[in-house]
């Protein structure tokens, strides 16, 4: 226990770690004589005060009050009577009832001599109710639950949303991915008024054109607009678009905007529902190795109006001519009657240009020389490369060609370059390709179907 005893030679015994309480403390600067209001409390003679807000900090110090000039406690008069650290316990007050205080002088202390400071140590009456709030629950998930509803008894229950939140370095989300809220729905007009909603994405309905986003109150943030018609979205240098002409958007897609301040907003992201018409799309690739065939018998369909087929094959046997079949079942059979017409012509670097072309109904499609040197060469550094455009393939009343480009080493080496083109002689709608040497396995290489958008 801490105590404050007098002897017959020093008058007061108290200890240096935690002095004996005080009536109430200090919270601007005063003078010291008189009885007078510290804080709120109405301070008489022999009433001790802590006086830590003094002009002059060598004034500061706990002192017993006197209807004339106050003196300094016996127990903190003296250079042997506080060090850095000495606490004390304030009983009353409106600021701090409840509340320890401590010296933060570092080095001898004097009182009298030294400036003294002091500094809160813990508010003991508000941690306790918070505290308390805690013990309530049994659960994290239940104490969390308590501070975001801001029940129970104590602190939290007067908890308010910081609106001016800090954030820096790495921001741990715990394993889960954060959800930017949904704003009302907006009604297409001039502007779009952003500025009574609360939310980051809104759907937008309606068609019409705009001309800006309205919301006075945003500095710097983003928003993302989904759109449920076209809408015409007008360039202006406050509503800026990619490559400042205005945008034309359709059903579905989607636009982030970010906010640059003083009621400007720039586009920066545009994602359509459909990629715009002509773009390639890779269906499907294959890489091969030692197989007899390759085979594409998914993604053919009416969503594209013509597709791709290119890549690179190395024959396991020399002297060969790729072959290309169709199939109208999706791949349980390739036709291989006579329904295949086709041309090519071949230039050598050496200037000799050849011809092949079956005169009438083939089994499949050639694609190479049908000179036996100047075939597919199976070489490490030989094979063929290709690309070739299906086009009417999903079209059930059109027949199905095919028209491209080959390059190829030859087996007695040099190069071969070829226009090719063909057709499946049968109108109706075709499902699968199928690319294969006339003998022998694809030793390696890889195909990609591509489809052209509508």
């Amino acid at each position: 226990m801490t105590s404050v005893t007098t002897d017959r030679l020093a008058g007061v015994n108290a200890s240096l770690s935690i002095k004996a309480p005080v009536a109430a403390a200090t919270t601007a600067n005063i003078t010291l004589s008189g009885a007078q209001t510290i804080d709120g409390v109405s301070v008489v003679a022999d009433d001790r005060v802590l006086v830590k807000d003094q002009t002059d900090g060598t004034e500061n110090g706990i002192y017993d009050v006197k209807t004339s000039v106050w003196v300094r406690a016996k127990d903190f008069d003296g250079a042997r009577d506080v060090v850095t650290g000495t606490v004390v316990l304030v009983i009353g007050g409106t600021v701090s009832a409840g509340i320890w205080y401590k010296v933060t002088t570092t080095g001898t202390i004097t009182p009298g001599t030294t400036s003294i400071a002091f500094a809160s140590v813990i508010p003991i009456g508000a941690y306790s109710a918070v505290v308390d709030d805690f013990l309530d629950e049994t659960t994290q998930a239940g104490a969390r639950t308590a501070i975001a509803a801001g029940t129970g008894t104590g602190t939290m229950s007067n908890l308010v949303e910081d609106t001016t939140p800090q954030l820096g370095g790495v921001l741990d989300t715990n394993g889960k991915m954060i959800s930017w809220s949904k704003g009302a729905n907006l009604t297409t007009a001039s502007d779009l008024d952003i500025s009574a909603e609360d939310g980051n994405h809104f759907d937008v309905g309606g068609p019409g054109t705009i001309a800006g986003i309205v919301d006075p109150s945003v500095q710097e943030g983003f928003i993302i607009l989904n759109f449920s018609q076209s809408n015409t979205l007008t360039h202006s240098s406050t509503f800026l678009m990619p490559g400042a002409v205005d945008y034309v958007t359709q059903v579905d897609d989607v636009c982030m905007f970010v906010s640059r301040g003083g009621g400007i907003w720039k586009m920066v992201a545009h994602l359509p529902k459909a990629k715009p018409v002509g773009t390639t799309v890779l269906i499907e690739k294959q890489t091969l190795s030692s197989a007899a065939t390759v085979d594409f018998t998914t993604g053919i369909d009416s969503k594209y109006d013509e597709y791709i087929l290119t890549g690179f094959l190395l024959p396991s046997t020399d002297d060969q001519q790729l072959a290309l079949t169709v199939s109208n079942d999706g791949g349980s059979t390739f036709e291989a009657g006579s329904n295949y017409h086709f041309t090519g012509k071949y230039a050598r670097q050496t200037g000799v240009t050849e011809y092949l072309d079956n005169g009438g109904g083939a089994a499949n499609m050639l694609f190479a020389d049908d000179t036996t040197t100047l075939m597919v060469g199976n070489g490490s550094d030989e094979g063929i490369w290709f690309e070739f455009r299906v086009i009417n393939a999903a079209d059930s009343a059109k027949r199905t060609m095919i028209d491209g480009e080959v390059s190829y080493v030859p087996a007695d080496g040099g190069f071969m370059k070829g226009h090719v083109g063909g057709t499946y002689n049968v109108a109706e709608a075709i499902d699968g390709i199928r690319l294969a040497f006339v003998s022998g396995n694809i030793a390696s290489g890889t195909v990609r179907l591509l489809g052209v958008t509508k």
